[in-house]
């Protein structure tokens, strides 16, 4: 893999679909460059809103660019999300639970976005109550880097009608 290297790019499109306490819940799909019906699609996990606050928020809605780079703190070759207002290193990782900490609520992001097959609920290990997560992370992960070997992105981070915590609105609450 090379850094550096001008790559074609993906429309891409995170739609936030709801987000409360045990997390942000959503959609990422991107297009297939030739065949649009061939579309990559999986379930996020982000932390809950928090006024963009580094370790503790989901980032801004907005749009972005997406690289692939060499991660330290991983010890591999991720997506990289460019240009985060006040942020750097914000990655697409595998995760399955991004909850508010202060809350009780396991978290396994810094401000990251986690990829997985499906959303459910269960307890994680050390933890009493069950909370929201997505599953299967690690294979999705590897599906979402092998759709897209060739190419950056282009992300749109949304939220659906109604729930944008950005702008006043109340979310969709879990529990």
């Amino acid at each position: 893999m090379t850094e550096g290297v001008e790559k074609k790019t993906l429309k891409a499109l995170l739609m936030r679909m709801e987000t409360g306490d045990e997390g942000t819940f959503g959609e990422l799909s991107i297009e297939a460059p030739q065949v649009p019906q061939l579309a990559f699609t999986c379930r996020t996990i982000e932390l809950p809103w928090r006024d963009n606050a580094e370790g503790k928020s989901c980032i801004p809605s907005g749009d972005y660019r997406v690289v692939t780079s060499y991660s330290k703190k991983f010890d591999r070759y991720l997506f990289e999300v460019l240009d985060v207002p006040g942020r750097s290193g914000v990655r697409i990782h595998e995760m399955n639970f991004a909850g508010d900490e202060s809350k009780g609520f396991k978290a396994e992001s810094d401000g990251c976005i986690g990829v997985g097959r499906v959303q459910s609920i269960w307890t994680p290990k050390g933890y009493s109550e069950p909370q929201h997560a997505v599953t299967r992370s690690e294979d999705t992960l590897v599906d979402l880097h092998t759709f897209c070997e060739e190419y950056d992105l282009d992300l749109a981070i949304a939220w659906a009608d109604g729930i944008n915590p950005e702008q006043g609105g109340l979310g969709v609450q879990h529990g």
